[in-house]
């Protein structure tokens, strides 16, 4: 069971936060409360299903991007900055959809 959803996004001077709680259907984008259902944090995990936990480092002005995935077993944690997985535009556009609303 997955106890809450840790996504920081930063980007040359703006960064982006959200705190998904499963449990409660609520995530918290840049601290503003948003509804969120269980099909959309199911779509999220199906995006980085198959990532691995360490993308690197390149460059200085680069996107960094990190998640937490936070259960009763451990946390597993995937990291990135200048090298990204090949769905990320994927994940991008996912984050963009709770941003928006």
């Amino acid at each position: 069971m997955i106890n809450k959803i840790l996504i920081e996004i930063n980007n040359i001077g703006n960064t982006f936060n959200m705190i998904i709680l499963p449990e409660y259907n609520k995530c918290f984008v840049n601290n503003i409360e948003k509804e969120i259902k269980e099909d959309k944090i199911n779509e999220l995990l199906n995006i980085i299903i198959n990532w691995k936990n360490n993308y690197g480092l390149k460059g200085i002005d680069m996107e960094e991007f990190n998640i937490e995935i936070v259960t009763s077993e451990g946390t597993d944690k995937y990291y990135g900055k200048g090298v990204y997985p090949n769905n990320y535009h994927i994940f991008k556009e996912w984050v963009s959809e709770l941003y928006d609303r």
